[in-house]
């Protein structure tokens, strides 16, 4: 087996953030130097601007009610380096402007209140709430509503209050704080939790939604399935809560007097009406042609989901995301063999069948499934590949594999096997 550096490579452009403003979705790059703001005009489904950012990635954008100005928020690299900055959109080919550099912050939620003031937050020591006012020019530093968590995850703003979403990456440990749900009145700096005791137990607030005149509250990471929360704006004690059956609930919208919701394994359709519930997901094999689920099995042993599947004779290969791995007949529609492979397959993996092999690589091997006793073999180690979304592995007419070390494009050559 050979393997040869192609070098510098990207092989997707990876969008950690979006937003729409009238009829263009601005979003940014992840792991790109520098880092670029991309404007996607829908009616025309082109590409329309491209912008240089500054930082590495962003997954805080916001923009003022008039559609003028597009923020961006980004993590504090260095001494000096600027983690809040904004793009004129009447030239969105740039340059940015810099305006404030918050030391030590990463920013991971903004928002920009109906009244155009920018409300961010995010990863520091007792994490922040903080405002830049576009007029004064000046950030105003809030406080930390709750100095036990690791993170401020979301945020948004009415013109009288802030809501602001906190918790702890990993569960936190020791006494990191856990889901928190705080209303901050613009005017006085007063802080209140006004977290439903009916998510407190999950690890962190993934999502706030205003709509209507209602507070939408998503959260992820429950070891359980997690419900998510609707909280009156005008009595915050009046909640109405709304049980799913997975383990994560963000980006709420509203269309057609429904709210629509992501969860961990695909979209939910929620009517307030009803209160009725639908998941859109597949977990099983189907029939493209005419449309329709033939089966689905659940193997109950994964929590986490599955990021990579591959078909080779009567068996399903399904890698679950923290390296489980699940072997299924489709004739009998049994589980055959179950094995964990964490050491290998840390986070997701993706999956690809080639002269009669199931291959496999994760962010930190290139793999092999035997197609007799299912066993796995390492066959490139440390590859330590960059975070452009799932780990990809493909192959060319020639038999050789491609997969990513660190930011390069690795091609491995592997001798046939029969």
């Amino acid at each position: 087996m050979t393997t040869r550096d192609l070098g510098a490579a990207v092989v997707a452009f990876t969008l950690p953030s979006g937003i729409l403003v009238g009829d263009t979705v601005y979003m940014a790059s992840r792991n790109i130097e520098p880092m670029k703001i991309v404007g996607y005009h829908l009616p025309t489904q082109k590409v329309t601007s491209v912008a240089t950012g500054s930082g590495l990635t962003s997954q805080a954008l916001g923009a003022d009610p008039a559609g003028r100005y597009l923020y961006v928020g980004v993590d504090h690299e260095r001494a000096g380096h600027h983690n809040l900055y904004r793009l004129d959109l009447t030239d969105p080919t740039g340059p940015i402007e810099d305006l404030a550099e918050i030391e030590g912050l990463n920013i991971i939620a903004l928002t920009v209140s109906p009244d155009g003031q920018v409300f961010f937050c995010g990863t520091e020591k007792s994490p922040k709430v903080y405002q830049y006012d576009p007029v004064t020019r000046k950030v105003t530093d809030f406080g930390s509503p709750d100095p036990l968590a690791t993170m401020g995850r979301a945020i948004v703003a009415t013109e009288s209050t802030v809501f602001y979403g906190s918790g702890s990456v990993l569960s936190g440990g020791g006494d990191a704080s856990r889901a928190e749900v705080f209303a901050v009145d613009r005017a006085t700096g007063a802080v209140a939790s006004i977290t439903p005791p009916e998510i407190a137990a999950a690890p962190v607030v993934r999502d706030l939604q205003i709509i209507g005149d209602q507070l939408a509250v998503g959260t992820q990471g429950s070891p359980t399935p997690a419900p998510f929360a609707f909280v009156d704006l005008d009595d915050y004690s009046s909640v109405t809560v709304v049980d799913t059956s997975g383990t994560s609930a963000k980006l709420f919208r509203e269309h057609d007097d429904r709210v629509y919701f992501v969860g961990l394994t695909g979209i939910g359709v929620h009517t307030p009406s009803t209160g009725a519930v639908e998941e859109i997901k597949v977990p099983g094999i189907g029939d493209p042609v005419r449309r329709t689920e033939l089966w689905r099995l659940d193997p109950k042993q994964s929590s986490s989901g599955f990021a990579g599947l591959a078909v080779l004779g009567r068996h399903l290969y399904a890698m679950g995301n923290k390296g489980q791995l699940f072997v299924i007949d489709r004739h009998s529609r049994a589980i055959v063999h179950t094995a964990d492979h964490k050491s290998i397959v840390p986070d997701l993996s993706t999956l690809l069948v080639h002269r009669g092999h199931v291959y496999g690589a994760s962010r930190t091997t290139l793999y092999r499934i035997d197609r007799k006793t299912f066993e796995i073999t390492a066959l490139v180690t440390g590859l330590a590949g960059k975070w452009y979304g799932i780990p990809r592995i493909c192959v060319d007419e020639r038999g050789r594999f491609y997969v990513l070390r660190d930011r390069n494009l690795i091609q491995v050559a592997i001798p046939h096997q029969g």
